[in-house]
């Protein structure tokens, strides 16, 4: 592991393709960074690429990967298709969504 020690603003580059600038120190311990990496390039935080890899499905109740605040749930889209109120995900007007972000989740079957 390669341990560097970078001021706000500052850079690394990762190969070509990989710039990652520190933008700001919070509370004294949360770093906030910034990554420019290509389209083709996966960027995601560790606990997310462990659930992706282990095939954890997200669904109603599951909390946010994004913003990691809130739970999904389902939103209505236009006029709901079934009689549930909340939506539940089982008309084709409904999505699955947080309440906090606005993050949807692709849905696979």
């Amino acid at each position: 592991m390669l341990i560097l020690t970078r001021k706000i603003g500052k850079s690394i580059k990762i190969g070509n393709d990989v710039t990652v600038t520190v933008l700001d120190v919070v509370k004294g311990e949360d770093v906030k960074i910034g990554i420019d990496a290509p389209d083709h390039v996966i960027v995601d935080r560790s606990e997310v690429r462990e659930r992706r890899d282990k095939g954890w499905q997200l669904d109603e109740g599951s909390m946010c990967p994004q913003c990691n605040k809130a739970k999904l749930s389902y939103q209505k889209d236009g006029d709901c298709s079934c009689h549930n109120n909340p939506p539940c995900g089982a008309c084709t007007n409904s999505f699955l969504a947080c309440d906090n972000c606005g993050f949807e989740p692709q849905i696979t079957d």
